[in-house]
């Protein structure tokens, strides 16, 4: 293995979209009231910006 190949680069948590869990649980309610598709798209980008990026903590 190279040097390079041992490095793991993780990019950086961003602490500025803090959502406190009474938030998280309005968002989640109000996708419910959504079309499916509508609700479904909310609920994966609320999910993702939670998570702070689209890789999983493997990936990471």
């Amino acid at each position: 293995m190279t040097p390079d190949a041992l490095r793991l680069e993780v990019p950086e948590i961003r602490e500025d979209n803090r959502v406190t869990p009474a938030e998280v649980a309005q968002q989640l309610a109000a996708a419910r009231l959504l079309e499916p598709e509508h609700g479904l798209q909310h609920v994966l980008s609320l999910l993702c910006s939670l998570n702070r990026s689209h890789l999983t903590l493997l990936e990471r």
